[in-house]
């Protein structure tokens, strides 16, 4: 009787302990939920929320919703990703336990996102992407956001491989999206892209079209400013209005510290130099010129070489032959050194091509000889089920002859 009473206080603590976890739980799905709403708004405050708790007891879906969320404001708080193991386990997970989950498909995408991010070029940035899409496009009513999300990212990848006419399909797909989901960033983002993929296909009248678009949120969206003034600095270099040029690259110069992005200022003063040297300002391209080399920020960069062109050229302009030698001198140096670096960097490339071929020939023949061992260990049990089968047939022949004389002796 002792026995039965510990046992039933042994099975009500259990249910009790599972009881409160299974509450403990639910709380901190909540509070991953309330996170998820703010991670676009809010992506650092919700990282500095995750931070506190990268440590805590989790379940295995509340650990797989709070990667995912680590993932994603990391990306927006422009973190620099050296692996995808986090976000390939979150989809995994999603895949194996909970494949309707809307974060299946978000999990898809950034798998996409952090390996384009990390510089990755092959099929395993456009894969999970198009995995995603073929997600969403089965659902009866695609959520708006994931949409956006994904044909965002898709038309990307198709407009960084020149795929143009593709890449403006996804971008019209994704505005479709944005005025759905009703998010002025979104639809920002989405005619801004639309913008840049009409002008890289020198389609100048449609460009001009989405740039006023986009220029009309000028002023109501807070960090789009510099990518409106930088739309229209180059639409107005191309028109050949080089005034109305300088003016917007000034004004980026002006606000760009107060962008979340890192923004090469450097790059920033050579391009207005360039702009004076087109208006015969010399002394003015000269001071910006020199500014620019002052900030570059990676001495190893490879289009420094250009900087130091660029001042050589103004200086043969202004007649000061020295100093445009010794800046064309310094060009030449930096344009062979960079040279190099590429052909180090492909002949390393081409080595670690080598070195992959290699293993996959290694794995490839271990694949055939372990098939070899299959097929053989297949024909052995083949030929040793016949051997038994015979037999078993020579056995019931001989026990039926064996009753049939008996049955003739018996009849005699």
């Amino acid at each position: 009787m002792q026995r039965v009473s510990y046992y039933i206080l042994f099975t009500v603590c259990l249910i009790a302990f599972g009881s409160c976890g299974n509450r403990a739980d639910e709380r901190l799905h909540q509070r991953l939920t309330q996170w998820d709403a703010m991670v676009d708004t809010a992506p650092q405050s919700v990282s500095d929320s995750l931070e506190l708790l990268k440590n805590a007891s989790m379940s295995r879906s509340n650990r797989a919703y709070y990667n995912l969320l680590k993932v994603i404001s990391d990306d927006k708080t422009y973190v620099n990703f050296t692996s995808d193991s986090m976000i390939v386990a979150v989809t995994d997970y999603y895949r194996n336990h909970d494949p309707k989950n809307r974060n299946h498909i978000r999990s898809l995408a950034y798998q996409g996102i952090v390996r384009t991010r990390m510089g990755v070029k092959d099929s395993t940035v456009y894969d999970p992407l198009r995995e995603a899409d073929g997600l969403l496009r089965s659902m009866p009513q695609p959520d708006p956001s994931l949409g956006y999300l994904v044909n965002y990212f898709l038309g990307n990848i198709h407009y960084n491989n020149r795929n143009y006419p593709t890449a403006h399909d996804y971008f019209r797909r994704t505005l479709d999206f944005a005025r759905e989901e009703n998010d002025s960033l979104h639809v920002f983002d989405t005619y801004l892209a639309l913008y840049w993929n009409e002008m890289q296909q020198r389609k100048f009248t449609e460009g001009e079209l989405y740039l006023d678009t986009v220029s009309s949120f000028y002023s109501l969206l807070p960090g789009k400013d510099y990518f409106i003034l930088n739309a229209q600095s180059t639409y107005y270099d191309i028109v050949n209005e080089p005034e109305k040029a300088l003016n917007r690259e000034k004004e980026l110069l002006r606000i760009s510290h107060l962008q979340k992005e890192n923004i090469d200022q450097s790059r920033l003063y050579f391009l207005i130099s360039d702009r004076f040297v087109g208006l015969e300002q010399l002394d003015s391209a000269m001071l910006y010129a020199e500014k620019a080399i002052e900030l570059i920020e990676d001495t190893t960069y490879i289009y420094s070489h250009i900087y130091y062109n660029n001042i050589a050229s103004i200086a043969e302009k202004q007649g000061n032959y020295y100093l445009a030698n010794e800046y064309q001198k310094r060009a030449s140096e930096l344009y062979k050194s960079s040279v190099n670096d590429r052909l180090d960097t492909q002949i390393a490339e081409l080595e670690k091509k080598y070195d992959l071929t290699e293993a996959e020939n290694v794995i490839l023949r271990t694949r055939q000889q372990n098939l070899m061992v299959i097929i053989a260990a297949l024909l052995l049990l083949i030929v040793l089920i016949f051997i038994l089968m015979y037999s078993r047939k020579v056995r019931r022949t001989t026990q039926l002859k064996l009753l049939q004389a008996e049955h003739t002796m018996q009849q005699q």
